[in-house]
């Protein structure tokens, strides 16, 4: 375990690098006005610190199909403060570009931050 300080400090030197902002969404489903049920994402957290990493270039970009037309799926890792609630299914949003969070990595971060694999398609 960490002693405190330090983990403060590095946790102060871990945001200096999280120089973008994100609205975190959470995957859910809402009642229509029909009492029917729609997919829905709801903001959980908005004007969250973060940082946006591209992956190596071998596993970063995958192509693919959706209906008759091609897609490329883009493979990234985003940090967020630590202790910032974020689960598998759920949104990342930065500027204009979409994330899909398909993996926590939350194992070797030492609770200096949160990680997580996320992947945009365009």
């Amino acid at each position: 375990m960490i002693n405190s300080n330090i983990l403060a400090m590095l946790q102060a030197q871990v945001a200096q690098y999280l120089t973008d902002t994100c609205t975190i969404e959470q995957d859910t489903t809402v009642v229509d006005e029909f009492g029917g049920t729609t997919p829905a994402f709801v903001v959980v957290a908005s004007s969250v610190a973060c940082a946006v990493i591209t992956i190596g270039t071998d596993r970063s970009i995958k192509a693919g199909l959706t209906g008759d037309q091609q897609t490329i799926t883009d493979e990234y890792r985003i940090i967020l403060p630590n202790g910032q609630q974020i689960e598998t299914g759920w949104r990342v949003t930065v500027g204009s570009d979409v994330y899909h969070v398909t993996n926590i990595l939350d194992k070797r971060t030492n609770e200096t931050d949160v990680q997580v694999i996320a992947r945009r398609q365009r």
